[in-house]
């Protein structure tokens, strides 16, 4: 993300035509399983005539074969990861009581 915390996507979907403007930041979090990453991604909308920021949190976490990806989206620009790690640790003891 170092090189590129803007991007844009432009295409077509079953609503027409579309472009929409990406910010990319790394986060950090609690060291999950044997390696963990955290981004949040901020996109824009309209609503009635103003701009609107919605922002995508993703925690992906990789631990043997297992990867996990615990995501959100949201508006409130304070809220912070520690619901995200929550729900990884869960998923993450999960697969340690029943590794089927």
């Amino acid at each position: 993300m170092g090189g590129c915390s803007a991007f844009s996507l432009t295409g077509t979907d079953a609503d027409g035509f579309f472009d929409l403007r990406v910010l990319a930041e790394p986060r950090a979090v609690s060291p999950l399983g044997e390696q963990s990453y955290a981004a949040r991604l901020t996109t824009f909308r309209q609503v009635d005539g103003r701009s609107e920021r919605i922002h995508l949190d993703y925690i992906v976490v990789r631990d043997g074969h297992n990867h996990i990806e615990v995501t959100r989206s949201q508006s409130d620009e304070t809220a912070g990861f520690a619901p995200l790690e929550e729900r990884a640790e869960e998923i993450l003891r999960g697969l340690e009581e029943d590794p089927s």
